[in-house]
């Protein structure tokens, strides 16, 4: 009974990352054809400022009814599509406002899409159903981006770099008909449905902030996040110095096609291994 679930969530997230590997590389190719990298700096700091708006707004928004989530993340990845097809005309000539803003809607879209995931995922399966499927349908996200950035590889041989947001548009579409099948399970609506808002205690977000264990996670994350940023940044200044302008769609396509092969094998071979010799905590120690 937990196959037919954890195959559409499979396909989802496969096609949702599929249309965001096309998305990326789309963007990544048609930025630095026409602006300087000095730039990024600015569009790192407006994505922030985005994902922050995005995730307080989340934060204070009531419990929905069971089922309500799918449906929200059907209609999201629909909209995901609508406003990437708006792209395809504007980026053709256009100014380069819209270049940032192509830039700006890519990195929004992963953040919204992937929260609204797997808050749907969770509702449909209990937590000994997520031990066994939830390494199934995380497969989902590093295939959906092998198969996103080939698809790029390809389109790239004959069509120039816009195109690739059409197929985006397109691969958006499939990823929505996914969550009108995920409908919530009786366990766990049950579970939900037991839950009670506390009445005393002050305010959710000062409280989880309290808490070590969350202050670490978040000091992890915005190390990290600072490391990534720095190296994207020197990665696409070099591209931008030595690769042709007609040629960034390709290189990207393949430059990312590659990246995602060695984070499959590394997700399959070393983290499993490291993680069983050097326990959750040893491994982030050691882990890149």
């Amino acid at each position: 009974d937990e196959r037919r679930p954890a195959l559409i969530a499979f396909a989802t997230l496969l096609a949702a990352m599929a249309a965001h590997g096309l998305l990326e590389t789309a963007r990544d190719a048609l930025f630095l054809a026409r602006i300087q990298p000095t730039r990024l700096p600015f569009v790192y700091l407006a994505v922030a400022a985005i994902a922050v708006t995005l995730a307080l707004v989340s934060s204070r928004q009531k419990r929905s009814r069971p089922g309500a989530p799918a449906q929200r993340l059907s209609y999201l990845l629909v909209g995901c599509g609508v406003v990437t097809l708006g792209f395809w005309p504007l980026v053709d000539g256009r100014g380069e406002w819209v270049l940032y803003a192509l830039y700006v809607w890519s990195a929004t879209v992963a953040t919204l899409v992937v929260a609204r995931f797997w808050l749907v995922v969770s509702e449909r399966f209990t937590m000994s159903q997520a031990k066994r499927v939830y390494a199934v349908i995380g497969a989902g996200s590093v295939i959906g981006a092998i198969l996103g950035t080939a698809l790029a590889g390809a389109l790239t041989l004959a069509l120039p770099a816009r195109h690739l947001l059409l197929a985006a548009a397109g691969a958006f579409g499939l990823a929505a008909i996914g969550p009108y099948a995920l409908g919530p399970s009786p366990e766990v609506t049950l579970r939900t449905q037991a839950r009670t808002e506390p009445a005393e205690g002050g305010n959710l977000d000062a409280r989880a902030l309290n808490n070590p264990y969350v202050r670490r996670v978040a000091l992890l994350v915005l190390l990290s996040t600072v490391a990534v940023t720095v190296v994207d940044y020197a990665f696409k200044s070099e591209v931008a110095q030595h690769v042709k302008r007609e040629e960034l769609g390709a290189f990207f396509a393949r430059f990312y096609l590659i990246l995602n092969f060695v984070s499959l094998a590394a997700q399959l071979l070393i983290v499993r291994y490291v993680v069983r010799a050097l326990s959750t905590t040893g491994s982030l120690a050691v882990l890149p």
